[in-house]
């Protein structure tokens, strides 16, 4: 119990005086009447990548081929670009000086990242015939824009997904 009230008062003494002043209040007045909203209760709904999935499969979620359903594809993409924000944000945060387990670390995730993705393209070019029309042409768009080969390297979390959501709807 010392150890928590200790834990307590540190995260008091980090919070601005008048931002705990403001939820002690609250917390006051809620404890004095219990009919008042609950401060601990979320107020807004949250979308998981499992409750999406669930939703597409009652939906009917169609087999594309074998057991690879499109609301798998659906969730795949979704994770693999929450993995490139991810690795955005390290890289980011890392600064212009990591130390080796940093760059170790940071190579595994591109490396585990990199696999996903180009197994997801494979994937998505077998599914959807017209995206590979379509990465061919945003590939070389993208490589004209920046003055570079199409062919030049690029960094796992720049690779385009061409997910459903952003593409026309007659793909």
């Amino acid at each position: 119990m010392v150890k928590t009230r200790q834990d307590m008062l540190d995260q008091e003494r980090s919070l601005p005086k008048a931002t705990l002043a403001t939820w002690n209040a609250m917390a006051i007045t809620w404890e004095a009447n219990p009919l008042m909203p609950n401060l601990f209760e979320r107020t807004t709904e949250c979308v998981s990548i499992v409750s999406v999935h669930y939703e597409l499969v009652a939906e009917g979620g169609g087999i594309l081929h074998g057991d690879t359903a499109s609301s798998k594809m659906l969730v795949q993409g979704v994770q693999l670009e929450e993995t490139q924000r991810q690795l955005k944000f390290n890289q980011a945060v890392t600064g212009l000086h990591p130390m080796v387990a940093q760059k170790r670390i940071m190579l595994e995730q591109c490396s585990k990242a990199c696999r996903k993705v180009l197994s997801w393209i494979d994937g998505q070019t077998l599914f959807m015939p017209k995206v590979a029309v379509m990465r061919a042409a945003v590939t070389v768009e993208h490589a004209w824009k920046a003055g570079v080969e199409p062919i030049a390297s690029k960094l796992v979390q720049d690779i385009l997904l061409l997910l459903l959501s952003g593409l026309d709807a007659d793909v």
